[in-house]
């Protein structure tokens, strides 16, 4: 009967902590050295000798020894696990060896959190049907989990077929964490700088900064409720477009005072506290108004005029009717 030559060679004892870009390590076959004294290590001994050869001359020769052997890791039943296990001296591990070679492997034995520190680890799985294709990192889907670089990152590939590519990476390090595919879109979070961002790859984008939030869309921004849509300001809220168009069964505006430079038509009656037209152009057209406060500006055209306070008029003042509770200054009425 056939026998594998790989067999089991031991228990072993790492003797260093292990390089985080290597698979190898140096193990001592406690096994082997069951009388081994002191703490383990991989420190490289020199051994002197001295004799006599056959012919009768003396001789004498060093030779650096140690009490570990050099194994090359082996991911038994964890074909998917690219890093070797960050192990650190102390742990134990199983020693494989092949044959009657000096080609040694080794596999963890147990996770011995008190000697495990820092770790990373990456899990890659194929996403490629090309036998001539290699696994890199554009050609499988990858999880790494670094605490020595203190990053999560999980990231796919389109080697596939597929149309794009996502990337997730948690930052823990500088607090931050993104997630974005390959055309531009991204989502983002700071924790250290209290912001959060979207944007995609057609410009749009929202940005809350820290008390802040920014809006911009290249081409339009549309709110709708089934109910309603509140707006408030503890100071202002300013305007700045061409036009603003109103659809609505009733307005209300409840500030005491209205300042416009530009023209105003309302359809139905206009009710306000004062009325004041500060442009030449501007003008003020309604079927009705009716003010309580004062009116000033270059032109005033509505049907029925009730002015509960003094009505200045600088230009021309053309109304259907005025009913006026107090004196009435105007230089062409």
């Amino acid at each position: 009967m056939n026998v594998t030559k790989l067999q089991i060679y031991g228990i072993g004892v790492v003797a260093a902590n292990k390089i985080l870009s290597s698979k190898n390590i140096e193990v001592t076959p406690i096994e082997d050295l069951p009388f081994l004294d002191g703490e383990i290590t991989d420190n490289v001994t020199t051994l002197n000798t001295k004799g006599k050869t056959s012919s009768g001359s003396s001789y004498e020769t060093s030779i650096d020894v140690t009490a570990t052997i050099n194994a090359e890791w082996l991911p038994i039943c964890i074909s998917n696990r690219v890093t070797a296990p960050d192990v650190r001296r102390g742990e134990k591990v199983i020693i494989y060896r092949y044959g009657e070679t000096d080609k040694y492997y080794w596999t963890t034995l147990e996770y011995d959190m008190k000697l495990r520190k820092l770790e990373t680890v990456i899990f890659a799985f194929s996403n490629t049907q090309e036998e001539s294709k290699d696994g890199q990192s554009d050609t499988t889907y990858f999880f790494e989990v670094s605490t020595h670089k203190k990053l999560v990152t999980f990231h796919t590939s389109k080697s596939d077929g597929e149309p794009y590519t996502y990337t997730f990476q948690l930052n823990t390090a500088d607090g931050n964490f993104v997630f974005q595919d390959d055309i531009g879109n991204f989502i983002s979070l700071d924790s250290k700088n209290i912001r959060i961002e979207a944007k995609n790859a057609d410009g749009t984008w929202i940005d809350m900064d820290r008390k802040d939030i920014k809006m911009y869309a290249p081409d339009s921004i549309y709110f709708e409720a089934e109910k309603s849509i509140n707006l408030k300001a503890g100071e202002s809220i300013n305007h700045q477009t061409k036009h603003i168009t109103t659809k609505a069964d009733d307005t209300i505006n409840t500030v005491p005072s209205t300042r416009t430079t530009g023209n105003v038509k309302v359809n139905q009656n206009l009710t306000v506290d004062m009325v004041t037209t500060t442009s030449g152009l501007s003008s003020i057209s309604a079927p009705g108004a009716n003010t309580r406060g004062p009116i000033s500006g270059s032109q005033v055209d509505v049907d029925n005029l009730t002015v509960s306070g003094n009505a200045n008029v600088a230009g021309v003042a053309s109304v259907g009717k005025l009913v006026s509770q107090q004196d009435i200054s105007a230089p062409n009425v």
